[in-house]
């Protein structure tokens, strides 16, 4: 009786197909193996970024952006707080002093400093919201930024608009609410902070917005 011919790939097998893969039998109905049957490779699909394949690409419009951390920022505010705060200062003084004036008694010229007070300084955090509001959505700069060299930018790399210019700065709008206005210095604070501390320096305004603050 002539001896079965060894399965190429198995031990006295072919010597030209050594290196064959081993053949991966399957199970027929009756639960015996199938001889002989190799198993078809799965089809591989298009590797997605991120899931195993190459990693994403970065987006074009931020390649090589480098971020503006917590003291370029401060300095721009200041520069800011100088540009508005030292007009809106002497138009203040120039009302009270001519709105006092013709106060009769030194009570009714205090009340009078005291309202045109408070109004002018609503109307000075209205200017400086809308101020850093309307510079951003046009070229992503205020003077104090300009100056500072950094700029606003959006991460998808459309063009500033104001709604993300709004979104960023709604919290420069409380100076400009009685009471409420207090808040704004300690969300300031925060503001510089994560900008010097999170990844990308985006400060969490920024990361509302979906914008970054970027050297110039």
């Amino acid at each position: 009786m002539t001896a079965p011919t060894p399965n190429p790939g198995q031990p006295g097998g072919n010597p030209y197909f050594a290196d064959a893969p081993r053949v991966v039998r399957r199970a027929d109905v009756g639960g015996h193996a199938n001889p002989g049957y190799a198993a078809p490779a799965a089809p591989r699909g298009p590797e997605l970024p991120g899931y195993g394949g190459h990693p994403a690409p970065a987006d074009p419009a931020m390649a090589g952006a480098v971020g503006a951390g917590g003291g370029k920022r401060l300095l721009a505010y200041f520069l800011d707080g100088l540009i508005i705060g030292i007009p809106g200062a002497i138009v203040l003084m120039l009302l009270i002093g001519v709105m006092g004036s013709g106060a009769a008694t030194a009570e009714d010229e205090e009340l009078i400093g005291m309202i045109v007070g408070g109004i002018g300084g609503i109307l000075v955090g209205i200017a400086v919201a809308l101020y850093k509001i309307l510079m951003e959505a046009s070229s992503g700069q205020t003077l104090g930024k300009r100056i500072a060299k950094i700029r606003v930018v959006r991460v998808d790399g459309a063009p500033m608009d104001v709604g993300s210019a709004v979104k960023r700065n709604w919290w420069v709008l409380l100076a400009a609410v009685p009471v409420l206005g207090y808040l704004s210095t300690p969300i300031g604070l925060g503001v510089l902070i994560t900008a010097s501390s999170q990844p990308g320096l985006q400060a969490f305004t920024d990361k509302a917005a979906g914008t970054m603050v970027v050297r110039d």
